[in-house]
């Protein structure tokens, strides 16, 4: 009996100094953000301050412009392959959303909106790069923000494409998307 006691407390003592060297020895593989900007940056990336965060975006290519906006947990990468095919023809926009990619999170206080916070942060993003008139291209988060992106400001967004969209609600926005009213026949 001593022997099978003394064989589990040896074995719960390695158990201990394994769990204690993996906690304590382990390599740090946080990097700062100032590393981070320098590995991931991308040669069309710019930086811009919004509501005291510092956001990502990258702008690239000419002609009419392309709105990209990736989805939880994503960044602008998201979207490398499609932004290299449409560069040649189109002006293309990618951003990190606030809390994503190269983005800072911005302060909101104690009872945050996150949906309403994504929506100003889009529409900063219209007004600041003069994206008068847009395609916008969202996948499933950044799908559900392209609708609400698109019914806010119908006359700057000229088309919309989503992939794997997050839901949206019909009632309020479909209403108030021009390319979903049918067409009067005469």
């Amino acid at each position: 009996m001593k022997r099978i006691a003394g064989a589990v407390i040896g074995i719960l003592i390695v158990i201990m100094l394994i769990t204690v060297g993996v906690l304590f020895l382990r390599p740090c593989l946080i990097i700062s953000k100032a590393e981070a900007k320098k590995e991931l940056a991308l040669p069309s990336s710019h930086f811009i301050n919004w509501r005291g965060a510092e956001l990502h975006y990258t702008d690239e290519g000419s002609g009419y412009p392309v709105l990209m906006i990736h989805g939880f947990g994503g960044s602008v990468r998201n979207f490398s392959k499609l932004a290299n095919n449409l560069k040649g023809q189109f002006r293309v926009v990618r951003v990190d959303l606030p809390g994503f990619g190269l983005s800072d999170f911005p302060d909101m206080g104690s009872k945050p909106n996150y949906i309403k916070m994504y929506s100003d942060y889009l529409t900063f993003i219209l007004d600041t790069l003069h994206l008068d008139s847009v395609y916008i291209i969202g996948n499933s988060m950044g799908g559900g923000m392209a609708w609400l992106t698109a019914a806010q400001h119908p006359d700057k967004v000229k088309k919309l494409v989503l992939l794997s969209s997050a839901g949206y609600d019909v009632a309020n926005v479909s209403g108030k998307l021009f390319m979903f009213k049918p067409k009067s026949r005469k």
